[in-house]
């Protein structure tokens, strides 16, 4: 097929996918119908509107060639061989430097321990020097959270907003600008902030556009990687109860531990919709429902079941992590390379998520017996406010027999 007929079959596709849909706004649940409209370059993003004050002109919200020059500035975060070193540090210095507190013989929370995780992975990715006043800048973040996600949101906006000012100003003060300035303009760096300095050199950032783009980054890049880390575990736990020689074979194959929290990952998308605006249209991607489409994965596509056989080259997570020049653009360091029937993997690659999780469950990881996990309210995203864990060597001894 040429690139012309090629255009011809995707427009189709597109008049019937919105042909399909009544009403406004328009809601898309089937994964044929949603793929060929997000891929379209005039689908723009829609799903930050209510806070302007964090997203507007971040990576995830500009279009055009707008978003070309910021992905291609900040493109060096993300190439493969800085997600490969990341992987690398992760489990030759973030996880022995954890390991102190999973060896600790009392229950544990393990959304906190998630988040502490990846509090220290995006400090790194940031370039902010390491245990910088952890405790503070967790707050901050989750406060840049739930200003981010107001969509879903049960708080009053006025008062979102005035928390998003004051943590924006502490984190600009204490954290930001002193690391800025002393940060060098690099054009290659594997770190945020060098690649911001070289923007703001350059022309094409200003001083809050780097401002912005650091603070949205330490959201996006600790906060849904923590939550979809816990409900792997949780996805996991269960699966293990019920067949327990799965739990050393997660262990031992790093392709198949892999292939599991992307199976996770695929029944918990961080945003159960994606909200996106066409020719005037809103566009509501009902992700919950397109990530089990039965056509794409199977009758039984609500059970976690990662021996699916998934149809064609539709990723493993799905639309987790989205498709087009708005997808995701940390996917490979939360979740490795992509992987489909037809695309194998890599050692090498399979993602902090993965690493984490096959660390912790080595030594023992499994839900408290004592105390059952407790979900998030205030609203409407399904993730854990706490999750008791416990780390038992017996699982370790049965592991080594």
């Amino acid at each position: 097929m040429n690139h012309g007929e090629h255009q011809a079959k995707r427009q189709v596709e597109v008049s019937e996918a919105l042909d399909k849909t009544e009403g406004e706004p328009r809601n898309l649940i089937k994964f044929k119908s949603a793929l060929p409209l997000l891929v379209k370059r005039d689908v723009h993003q829609a799903m930050y509107e209510r806070c302007p004050s964090l997203m507007a002109d971040v990576i995830l919200n500009l279009e055009g060639n707008a978003h070309r020059i910021r992905k291609r500035l900040l493109m060096p975060l993300y190439r493969r061989e800085s997600v490969r070193a990341l992987e690398d540090w992760v489990t030759g210095q973030l996880l022995p430097d954890i390991d102190p507190l999973v060896r600790a013989p009392a229950s544990q929370d393990l959304v906190q321990l998630a988040q502490l995780s990846m509090l220290r992975v995006s400090v790194r990715l940031l370039g902010l020097p390491p245990r910088c006043a952890e405790s503070q800048l967790l707050q901050l973040v989750d406060t840049f959270s739930a200003s981010a996600t107001a969509a879903q949101s049960t708080e009053h906006e006025d008062a979102l907003t005035q928390q998003l000012q004051n943590a924006l100003t502490l984190f600009d003060q204490q954290y930001f600008q002193p690391q800025f300035a002393r940060a060098r303009s690099d054009a290659q760096s594997m770190t945020l902030l060098p690649l911001l300095k070289h923007g703001l050199e350059q022309g094409v950032l200003d001083k809050t556009d780097c401002l912005k783009e650091a603070a949205f980054f330490l959201q996006a890049s600790l906060y849904s990687t923590a939550n979809a880390l816990v409900h792997g575990f949780h996805e996991l736990a269960r699966w293990f109860a019920d067949q327990p020689n799965e739990r050393i074979g997660f262990i031992e194959e790093p392709l198949w531990a892999q292939r599991c929290v992307a199976e996770a990952l695929r029944l918990h998308p961080a945003s159960p919709v994606m909200v996106r605006r066409y020719q005037g249209d809103q566009l509501d991607f009902d992700l919950q429902a397109i990530n089990q489409d039965r056509d794409v994965f199977g009758d039984d596509a609500s059970r976690f079941d990662p021996y699916r056989r998934v149809k064609a080259l539709r990723p493993y997570s799905g639309l987790t992590f989205g498709v087009g020049h708005h997808s995701c653009p940390g996917r490979e360091l939360a979740a490795g390379l992509v992987r489909t029937e037809k695309r194998e993997g890599d050692e090498a690659q399979i993602g902090v998520i993965t690493r984490l999780l096959v660390h912790w469950i080595k030594h023992g990881l499994k839900a408290s017996p004592n105390e059952a996990p407790v979900r998030v309210t205030g609203t409407t995203r399904l993730n854990w406010a706490r999750y008791p864990v416990v780390f038992d060597p017996g699982l370790q001894t049965a592991q080594r027999n």
